[in-house]
């Protein structure tokens, strides 16, 4: 059946595409561009932009399609006269080794709450300890925050990810001196001499006082 272009009122532009058999249509994002969209029937190019326009309204429409790691060169750039200098070596070392090469060619856009969590989650497995993978989340932060304040992102999906809380349980192994000193007791001891033993040197270690053994 032939179909011709058509524009309702309150649809924004909506045409037919004879050459490939599809709707499309375009809103301005009032920035000096367009956002385009397709669909197999004028209702689902109608819906798409109703949906542009209500997020629009939201301020939930992002006005860049550049990458998160383009995005961090020019805010490196812009923040260095700001910061200490520790602090901009600290944010260039962390975005250099660790935030880049994992996000970088993520769409600044497109950049969700469980792509940073997802990151987080790596690089513990990876090694970083959670008080290093907190100050990668700092950094994220504060680069989407200046992102958000100069208009470039609607939100910051930092706000939403969790890292690891700095205070995290982590496995601690017995020093040379305390696995002989557990297996000296667990030979000739007591019985439970072994668990006492490893207990003490746990938090002689910790300088914790061990309980007396009379």
């Amino acid at each position: 059946m032939a179909k011709r272009k058509a524009r309702g009122q309150g649809e924004g532009s909506i045409w037919y595409d004879e050459k490939r058999d599809i709707w499309r249509g375009a809103v301005s994002l009032g920035n000096g561009k367009r956002r385009q969209v397709q669909g197999t029937t004028k209702r689902e190019v109608n819906e798409k932009l109703t949906q542009i326009k209500y997020d629009l309204q939201r301020g939930m429409v992002a006005l860049t399609d550049e990458t998160f790691g383009g995005y961090l060169a020019d805010w490196l750039i812009g923040v260095e006269h700001t910061v200490r200098p520790t602090t901009y070596q600290r944010y260039a070392r962390d975005c250099r080794l660790h935030i880049v090469p994992e996000l970088g060619e993520r769409p600044l856009a497109k950049l969700a709450p469980r792509d940073l969590q997802a990151f987080y989650t790596a690089k513990l497995k990876g090694g970083l300890s959670p008080r290093s993978v907190g100050h990668l989340h700092r950094v994220i932060h504060k680069a989407l925050a200046d992102a958000m304040r100069q208009e470039i992102i609607p939100r910051n999906v930092a706000d939403v990810a969790r890292p690891p809380h700095a205070d995290s349980p982590q496995t601690r192994f017995l020093r040379a001196d305390e696995a002989r000193a557990l297996l000296r007791a667990a030979r000739g001891g007591p019985p439970g001499g072994a668990i006492r033993a490893g207990t003490h040197h746990r938090r002689a270690a910790r300088g914790t006082p061990s309980a007396s053994m009379g």
